[in-house]
Parts: structure tokens; sequence; C-alpha cells
């Protein structure tokens, strides 16, 4: 029995290994005959099966990522808008508060009823304007109805330029 035998009747998930094919001096790494469940046949690394990159002939692989970019599709929501600038600000605003560490630190967070854009569209498209930028009106509150507005570029540059200073003298206070 040489080496490369020893896979040989060795199944991963729905491959059986049924022969060695060629490959390198490492049996690891050499390349074998795999019979998939459905009986079809394909050769692929040992290394790509053990470790699960490769899980079934070409036939099956095709059918199985048909279906998960179904169930991928039907998962997300169409509304056709994700490169809309008020889906932006929305999609903006959620990473802010997830992902940067001064909101974090702050406590601020997303209101609950903008954890849909549906309902953050409903809330703010009536002022939106196109260029805006989404403002909170207490710069320590959430991203919420009541807390929010629209500022043009000049406008909400110049508020966090306020902000800015202020923050800065109310240290100095301290």
């Amino acid at each position: 029995m040489s080496k490369y035998d020893k896979y040989v009747g060795v199944s991963f998930n729905n491959l059986v290994c049924l022969a060695y094919v060629s490959g390198t001096s490492k049996p690891s790494l050499a390349i074998y005959l795999w019979q998939c469940k459905c009986g079809n046949t394909r050769t692929a690394m040992y290394n790509n099966v053990a470790q699960g990159s490769t899980k079934y002939c070409q036939p099956c692989g095709s059918k199985k990522s048909a279906k998960n970019q179904k169930l991928a599709a039907l998962s997300t929501t169409r509304h056709g808008e994700s490169k809309q600038p008020l889906h932006r600000a929305w999609t903006n605003l959620r990473v802010r508060c997830s992902k940067l560490q001064d909101y974090i630190d702050k406590g601020i967070v997303c209101c609950e009823n903008w954890n849909s854009y549906e309902q953050f569209k409903l809330d703010m498209c009536d002022t939106y304007f196109v260029g805006a930028h989404l403002d909170r009106i207490n710069t320590n509150g959430n991203y919420c109805k009541e807390n929010c507005q629209w500022l043009s570029p000049r406008n909400h540059s110049l508020k966090t330029v306020k902000d800015k200073n202020r923050a800065k003298y109310n240290q100095r206070a301290i």
C-alpha cells in the first residue's frame, strides 16, 4: 500500500475518495478522484475536501450555489434604493452607532423604529433635499425623528465647528 492509498475510502461531506490521481510528495496536497453522493465524480485536492472548501461535484455545487443565491435574494429587502442618498444616510448612521467608538462610548444609538429603512424613509423623506446631511440637533442625543434634521453641507459644517468649539470651552471650564 502506497502513502497515497491511505485516503482511498475516506469520506467528507458528500464526497468519497476513490483513487489517487496525481500530485506532490505530500499525500494531503495530492489530487484524488472523488465520488459524490449523486454518483458523479470529480478530482480535487485532499486538503480542499478535508477542510470543506470542496463539498460536492460540480453539478451539485452549482445547484447548491443557485439555491443559496435564491435564499439570499429572498432574505434581503428589495426596494431598489440602496444607492440613493437617503438610503446611504440611513446606512451611515447605523454604521456610526454600531462601529464608531465615540458613539458607543457616549451611548448614542439609532431608535428602534429606524432599524427599518422604510420607517426611516417615512420619518425623514418629507424634509430631505438633494445634498442634505443628516444632523442630530442634540449632538449627545440618539438618532430618532425628534432629534434629527437635514442641513445643507455648509450649515452642517458650521454646526460641527460650533459644537467642537463648545466642547473645547466646556472642557476648559471644568
